[in-house]
């Protein structure tokens, strides 16, 4: 019987040792919260967020552009709060992003990894497609309008530049523009016939749009005639 007693005092003895060794107030590993794994967007500042952890007092994160976490992005240790933000990401890069959190008795092992893509932005273009001009009288001037539009489901501005080729014709006017989504500009397109032949040209416009074959092309085509 004593030596039994005994036998449960060392193990307990044990016991408590070992969980004084470890620390009873280390925190486990953070859960995350957002974004959410596999998240695309298109916006170059992302809020990391995740859980409290029970007994954290700081929190680590690590962000990298490599899954082994070989390259870092972000590695700062010390942060009092549950959410960090990144700022100033390249398009075009998958992220992979991580938390560990600590106390004063311990730290915690590596949250699950999670990852996010930042793409471009999705920018549309509209066109009108093809002008014709009516006959004028040869010397004189008729003109129309190229309208450019950013559709209103774009998330940024669509920039470009407008660049006229053909005889007889003369883009009036600035030729960049900067269009703001669920907006449109119009380029008056001025032809002036120097005979009764048929003339045709074109506008290459280049832009940043996403949605359509960079540059865009308008083409029109015109004709004058003799005046009494």
């Amino acid at each position: 019987m004593r030596y039994l007693i005994l036998l449960a005092i060392s193990i307990f003895l044990v016991a408590g040792c070992k969980q004084n060794t470890t620390g009873p107030n280390i925190p486990t590993e953070p859960i995350l919260k957002s974004p959410a794994s596999d998240t695309v967007g298109t916006d170059t500042t992302v809020l990391l967020k995740w859980d409290h952890s029970l007994h954290a007092i700081w929190y680590h994160v690590q962000v990298s552009s490599k899954a082994d976490f070989s390259e870092d992005i972000v590695n700062l240790d010390g942060i009092d709060e549950t959410q960090y933000p990144v700022f100033e990401l390249e398009r075009g890069v998958k992220y992979f992003w991580r938390v560990s959190c600590r106390s004063y008795d311990g730290g915690s092992g590596w949250s699950a990894v999670r990852n996010f893509t930042v793409v471009n932005a999705r920018i549309g273009i509209e066109v009108t497609p093809y002008i014709e001009f009516d006959g004028e009288c040869i010397g004189r001037n008729i003109d129309s309008y190229i309208t450019v539009s950013n559709p209103a489901m774009s998330e940024a501005n669509l920039v470009g530049s407008l660049s006229l080729y053909g005889n007889g014709f003369s883009l009036v006017g600035e030729p960049d523009f900067i269009i703001p989504p669920d907006s449109s500009a119009q380029f008056l397109i001025r032809f002036s016939p120097a005979d009764t032949s048929m003339v045709s040209g074109f506008v290459i416009i280049t832009h940043n749009a996403t949605l359509k074959s960079n540059p865009l092309r308008t083409t029109f085509s015109g004709w004058g005639y003799r005046c009494n």
